[in-house]
């Protein structure tokens, strides 16, 4: 699940193994309230946790209609995943203050035609 989140509340309760995928963007830790990738924005506390609160309501709404289990936080369903791909470094991370995060590095696009025998000649 590369930044899918309607993915992973599909995927929940249904026993499918799945991988979330990608840069710290596209993964947040799971913790409530959600950290502010944005430290130099000091937004209102209190619209924040109406916000998450209000995402949680609407996840949890779509996860009742199938019968599903429900979230008791946002980011639960990204912490649920087998396993976590950060593709970026600790220190490039969204978000600074991550715990017991394993980071792959960067992945490079277009590598694979090489390394497959596909240059381009000129």
């Amino acid at each position: 699940c590369d930044h899918s989140p309607t993915m992973l509340l599909a995927l929940r309760g249904q026993g499918i193994r799945h991988v979330t995928f990608g840069t710290g963007f596209c993964i947040p830790p799971d913790e409530t309230p959600l950290p502010n990738i944005s430290p130099w924005f000091k937004p209102d506390p209190s619209k924040l946790q109406r916000d998450e609160a209000h995402v949680l309501q609407v996840a949890n709404e779509v996860l009742s209609a199938a019968g599903q289990p429900l979230l008791s936080r946002v980011t639960q369903m990204y912490g649920e995943a087998d396993e976590q791909i950060l593709t970026t470094f600790a220190e490039l991370d969204h978000y600074p203050n991550r715990r017991d995060a394993r980071f792959d590095g960067w992945w490079a696009v277009g590598a694979g035609e090489e390394l497959l025998g596909r240059r381009e000649t000129a």
